[in-house]
């Protein structure tokens, strides 16, 4: 015993000591931060220059950035990209180039592994040669800007540096093409919903499976036919689909007639190399969060100017930092402004004082998994239809922090990489003696989408805006544009697959290897892709909602999302005209939820089983189906219907239902009004029972009520949705840390929610099942009268430092749907202005 007490003694005295140089350690590492954030002004000599930059940094933090060399400009925006976003760009790089457990050790060594096999870093750097030289020009121009900030060491590199023991590695022009493979790779979820469909297809056999995923309804809205488009201007199906398309020619484009009338052509793209996908969280993540994002443009006839106006708010994952970053960039060639990506040097979404655009995700089909079978004579090899051939092989490998080093060889097939068996999801979709294969659009080595960014800054008619779409490969896009003369166009450009013909219905699942020769024939002839210009109606909207009729000559997607925002835009661009800026405004806050207007009266049909119920009922009778913070309307009706929707597909769907987390009202409604015999979901399996739909959503309501009680209290009069719908801007890398994570966390109260204008989906589980964690990270209205009277906001702040005031001085403002002006006059951008940099060339 004593000696245990002396063991026990001197390693409290050990364990003490531990904690004391650990503690010295954090706080010598915490005494640089204070001296991590740039200074607003300066002045700098930097080599590379061809003229001098100036940096205005406005009211709001934005730098208006101004040289009388157009490289310049992408110089200044490098700069102020690495002063503000540093890390961001560092960590976004070494995730892509799967170099993760370098920084963070074993726990990332799964989504390394398959950032090495798909080879993202070296398709990036292989698109290079496929780029114009005013690309190339660019792109270095950008990287010597991000590396002179660095290397002028003015301040100590982002807290997050120090606090990992990390240092920055110089910025070459692959990295901003690298950080566009991501853009395709988070908007392209194909493949990850293949992986579902097969696992739920073996589960419940495929006609059960599918009605997990009803098609839209009737009444939803499609963009083509919503804007009464001309389907003449397509070409026959065979037109131009052929095994290996031509490069892209030059060709001559006008602004004809003939072209208001919608016969909107562009030029043919070229053939193109594979890949795509991440694993089990990124599988999760998709399968909870597919696609949104919201657009619309209106010509003059609705507008209180006589020009067009045009919104856009596209939705991602929440975070500190955002992924946008707003700029306003004077080149000699006219102004552009609106919201960048750190690490690409282009305009993403803004305007150029001709043209303004927006984007939302298309939701068309371009990756397919494809099963590999591995040939049984030889481990070697896979088998195709023209007999088995070898894997293509590389050896890697990969440094794991506090873990020597991970060696691993990468396999290949014609269709593309072999994803290596590391999610259980993915193992679970792969039939026995066989490996998956990817092939995406989105990560071809021919990529010439960068080049887009740089020629779209410069349009300035409709054939230069067509000529700069044309070299658009991916991801593929739902775009809205407008001009000062009044035009207002849609378009979709981007590769699209025409499958072979044995492929998979609707390319659901998995494509089968061994038969398919090839997988792709080609691609859908540009000219035939979605389109218009100046369409009858005048409007033209899209969330992410399907596209084109049933008799659209091309396959583009096996299923669309549900359709309700975009039932809320044509409700709401069908009267009140004529609109300003304000209107379109309260259009993008609008917290109006469609599905509850047709879920709620079929929730209320359940008896209530006391009277704590009964009261809910009546009062959700009262409810206006606004998703308001300050209503419990909106987190009784959440609350319900997910539990409603849990409690009736986990006995059939077993270990694959939290997978059905996210909510589907289209399933529900089509459950509870049963809809082909869909009420048959409502029978709990393992019962001998038959239980109706009333009974169990009855059983749903009480289920969800106890949960609300114990997580918000009995008085029921207190609670409010935005007590549950709460905002959360989480750090990539070091939010989830106790302690250090409240440094760089934020969070405010929301409106809104998973269907509603104003959207914001949440993770149905953990600590907070209902929180904000999906929506528009950026907000921008354009008015073509005026462009400088355009407002933006984006989610969060500037800066991607915590200690920074431009951290999240942005964010309540967003909350509340508040925008500001970029203005591009230089008289009226530096009234107030917070600091200015003044580059050089160094001679």
């Amino acid at each position: 015993m004593r000696l245990l007490h002396k063991l026990l003694r001197w390693g409290g005295i050990l364990i003490a000591a531990i904690l004391i140089l650990c503690a010295a350690f954090i706080a010598e590492r915490l005494s640089w931060l204070p001296h991590t954030i740039a200074p607003l002004s300066g002045k700098l000599e930097a080599r590379g220059l061809a003229a001098p930059v100036q940096i205005v940094r406005d009211r709001n933090d934005v730098p208006h950035i101004s040289s009388t060399d157009a490289y310049a400009v992408y110089f200044g925006l490098g700069f102020v990209h690495a002063q503000d976003r540093l890390w961001q760009m560092a960590f976004y790089r070494r995730a892509l180039e799967g170099r993760l457990s370098e920084l963070v050790g074993a726990s990332a060594l799964d989504i390394d592994m398959v950032a090495r096999a798909l080879d993202l870093e070296g398709r990036a750097r292989d698109c290079l040669s496929h780029l114009s030289p005013e690309t190339l020009h660019a792109l270095q121009a950008y990287a010597d800007g991000v590396n002179a900030w660095v290397s002028a060491h003015r301040v100590n590199p982002p807290p997050e540096f120090s606090l990992l023991m990390t240092n920055f590695e110089p910025w070459k022009p692959e990295h901003s093409v690298l950080m566009l493979k991501f853009m395709a790779m988070d908007l392209s979820d194909n493949a990850v919903a293949e992986v579902e469909r097969t696992r739920l297809n073996a589960l419940l056999g495929e006609a059960h499976a599918a009605e997990l995923f009803p098609p839209p309804e009737p009444g939803d809205p499609i963009t083509l036919n919503e804007a009464n488009w001309d389907q003449n201007a397509l070409n026959p199906l065979d037109e131009g689909v052929t095994g290996a398309l031509p490069n892209r020619t030059s060709g001559k484009t006008g602004h004809s007639r003939a072209r208001r009338s919608g016969a909107h052509r562009r030029r043919q793209m070229p053939n193109l190399v594979l890949p795509s996908i991440d694993g089990d969280q990124l599988i999760d993540k998709l399968v909870r969060l597919r696609g949104a994002s919201n657009n619309w443009v209106v010509d003059g006839r609705y507008t209180k100017s006589g020009k067009p106006l045009l919104a856009n708010d596209p939705h991602l994952g929440l975070s500190a930092p955002g992924i946008w970053y707003l700029v306003h960039l004077a080149f000699p060639f006219g102004n552009v402004a609106g919201a960048t990506i750190p690490g690409i040097p282009s305009v993403v979404l803004g305007h150029n004082g001709h043209f303004a655009w927006g984007l939302t995700t298309a939701q068309v089909d371009t990756e397919d998994l494809v099963v590999e079978t591995i040939d049984p004579d030889n481990p070697a090899r896979y088998l195709t239809p023209m007999g088995s051939e070898p894997f293509q092989t590389r050896e890697v490998e990969i440094k794991v922090r506090f873990g020597g080093t991970k060696r691993m060889t990468l396999k290949a097939t014609r269709n593309g990489p072999v994803l290596p068996a590391v999610f259980p999801a993915l193992v679970q979709a792969t039939p026995k003696n066989a490996v998956m294969a990817l092939s995406a659009v989105g990560l071809s080595r021919t990529d010439t989408s960068m080049d887009t960014g740089v020629m779209l800054m410069a349009a300035h008619d409709i054939a230069s805006f067509d000529a700069a779409m044309a070299k658009f490969q991916t991801p593929m896009q739902n775009v809205v544009y407008a001009d000062t003369g009044g035009d207002i166009g849609y378009m979709t450009p981007a590769l699209v697959p025409v499958r072979g013909a044995n492929a998979p219905a609707k390319s659901l699942v998995p494509a089968q290897g061994r038969n398919q020769d090839p997988l792709w024939k080609g691609y859908i002839p540009s000219s035939a892709l979605p389109h218009m210009l100046n369409p009858p109606s005048g409007r033209i909207y899209t969330a992410n909602n399907k596209i084109v009729p049933d008799d659209y000559p091309y396959f583009l997607a096996g299923d669309w999302p549900q359709g309700y925002r975009a039932r809320r835009m044509r409700e709401l661009l069908s009267n009140n005209a004529p609109w300003d800026i304000a209107y379109m405004n309260r259009m993008q806050m609008d917290d109006r939820s469609p599905e509850a207007a047709e879920l709620v009266p079929l929730l209320l049909r359940a008896k209530p089983a006391g009277a704590r119920e009964d009261l809910v009922l009546k009062q959700l009778a009262k409810w206006n189906y606004e998703m308001a913070g300050d209503r419990a309307g909106p987190l009784i009706y959440i609350a319900w219907a997910t539990a409603l929707q849990q409690m009736i597909t986990s006995d059939e769907l077993q270990k694959l239902s939290g997978e059905m987390r996210a909510l589907r009202p289209q399933f529900l409604i089509r459950v509870l009004s049963n809809t082909d015999g869909m009420a048959h979901w409502c029978d709990d399996v393992k019962t001998p029972a038959a239980e109706t739909c009333d009974e169990m959503s009855a059983r749903a309501l009480s289920q969800a009520l106890d949960a609300l009680v114990e997580r918000y209290g009995a008085d029921m009069s207190t609670w409010r949705w935005d007590q549950a719908h709460v905002a959360r801007f989480g750090h990539e890398a070091l939010g989830s840390i106790p302690l250090l994570g409240n440094l760089f966390n934020r969070s405010i109260p929301m409106d809104g929610g998973p269907n509603s204008l104003n959207r914001g989906d949440m993770p149905y589980a953990g600590s907070q099942p209902f929180a904000d964690v999906h929506g528009a990270g950026l907000r921008a209205i354009y008015d073509l009268s005026d462009l400088d009277r355009s407002r933006f906001i984006i989610e969060i702040g500037q800066s991607g430092n915590p200690l920074s005031p431009h951290y999240d001085d942005f964010m309540h403002a967003w909350g509340k749907g508040d925008s500001f002006e970029i203005p591009t006059d230089q008289h009226q951008y530096t009234e107030g202005a917070l600091g200015t940099w003044v580059l050089t060339p160094k001679l």
